[in-house]
C-alpha cells in the first residue's frame, strides 16, 4: 500500500494502482504520490493563487509606472524651465554684441560707401572714354572682316583655280611595271602610258607641266597618290576618258583617275563611297554607287555635292 501525500488526506491506495508496482520497497519510500483528488484540488488551488497575484502585480505594476510618469514629468519642467531661462540669458547676450557689431558695421559701411561712390564716378569715366574706342574698334574690326572675307574668297578662288589645273592618280604601282612591252618607272612614264590607253594624242601629253608622288612612302606599302599638274583643259581630257582604265591590262586596270579636290570635299566623296559600299552589303539586290559627286540608290539621288569644276 502507498499513501497520498497530500496533507490532510492519506488515503492509501494499491501500489500496482498507482502504475509503481515494479518498483522496490526503497524506491517507494522517496516517492511523492498524490491521489487524483488532490491533484485536482492543489491545481485549481494553485490556479486561483496565480489570478490573485497577477492581479495585485498589474496593480502594483500600474502604481510604479504612474510615479515614474509624474517624477520624469517633474523632471521635464524642471529642465524645461532652467533651459529656457539659460536660453534667454544667452540669447540677450548674443543680440546685445550684434547691435554693437552692427553699429560698427554701419558706421563703417558708410564711410567705405563715400569711397566706393568716387572711385565708381571714376570708372564710370574711365568706361566711357573704353567704349568710345571700342565703338571705334568695332568700326575698325568690321572693315577688317569685310577685307578678311575679300581675301579669303580670292585665296579660295586661286586655290580652285589652282585645283583645276591638276588631278590625281590613285592605285598607281611604286614598283616598276610594264605596258605593252614598255617599262614605266616614273610618274611622267605612268601618266604617257595612261594618256596612251585613253587614246589622247602627243599633243595633250606634252601640255602635262609634271607629276610627282604626294608625301612621304607609307609603311603599309600601298602606293601614295600621284600630283599630275597640267592645263585645265587638258585635266578635263584626262577626266572624261578616265573610265577607260578599268578596261586597260594590269595594273592600269585597277588605277583611278579623280579630280584635285580639297580636302572637305574629299572626306565627303569617302563618306558618300562608304555609305553606297555598305548599302550594298547590307542589300545585296540593290544598287548603289557614286556617280559625278552624287550618290545614287536604286536610281534616286540621296545625297550630292558641288566640286565647282
Amino acid at each position: 500500500m502507498i499513501s497520498c501525500s497530500s496533507p490532510g488526506c492519506g488515503k492509501q491506495f494499491h501500489v500496482g494502482c498507482t502504475g509503481q508496482g515494479r518498483s522496490s520497497d526503497k524506491d517507494l519510500n522517496g516517492f511523492f504520490f498524490v491521489c487524483l483528488r488532490c491533484e485536482t484540488f492543489l491545481q485549481y488551488s494553485a490556479e486561483i493563487a496565480k489570478k490573485s497575484f497577477l492581479a495585485d502585480f498589474e496593480c502594483r505594476l500600474s502604481l510604479l509606472e504612474k510615479s515614474i510618469h509624474e517624477k520624469v514629468e517633474e523632471r521635464i519642467r524642471y529642465e524645461r524651465e532652467r533651459t529656457t531661462q539659460e536660453l534667454e540669458a544667452h540669447f540677450k547676450s548674443i543680440v546685445s554684441q550684434i547691435e554693437g557689431r552692427i553699429e560698427a558695421i554701419q558706421t563703417q559701411s558708410t564711410k567705405t560707401c563715400d569711397q566706393l561712390l568716387d572711385k565708381l564716378k571714376e570708372k564710370e569715366e574711365h568706361m566711357e572714354s573704353i567704349r568710345l574706342n571700342l565703338q571705334t574698334m568695332q568700326s575698325e574690326v568690321s572693315q577688317l572682316k569685310d577685307t578678311s572675307a575679300l581675301i579669303k574668297g580670292q585665296i579660295t578662288s586661286f586655290k580652285s583655280n589652282t585645283r583645276k589645273e591638276s588631278f590625281i592618280i590613285r592605285n598607281l604601282p611604286e614598283t616598276n611595271f610594264t605596258v605593252k612591252d614598255k617599262t614605266v618607272s616614273s610618274c611622267l612614264g605612268a601618266v604617257s602610258a595612261i594618256s596612251s590607253v585613253l587614246g589622247l594624242s602627243q599633243e595633250t601629253l606634252d601640255q602635262v607641266k609634271d607629276a610627282y608622288r604626294i608625301g612621304k612612302a607609307r609603311a603599309d606599302g600601298k602606293p601614295r597618290l600621284v600630283m599630275v599638274k597640267a592645263p585645265e583643259k587638258i585635266v578635263k581630257e584626262f577626266l572624261f576618258k578616265s573610265r577607260l582604265l578599268k578596261h586597260a591590262d594590269r595594273p592600269l586596270c585597277s588605277v583611278f583617275i579623280q579630280e584635285n579636290l580639297p580636302p572637305e570635299l574629299v572626306e565627303k566623296l569617302a563618306t558618300m563611297r562608304k555609305r553606297a559600299y555598305d548599302h550594298r552589303i547590307n542589300f545585296p539586290h540593290e544598287e548603289a554607287f557614286v556617280k559625278g559627286n552624287k550618290l545614287f540608290i536604286n536610281g534616286n539621288i540621296i545625297d550630292e555635292f558641288k566640286s565647282n569644276f
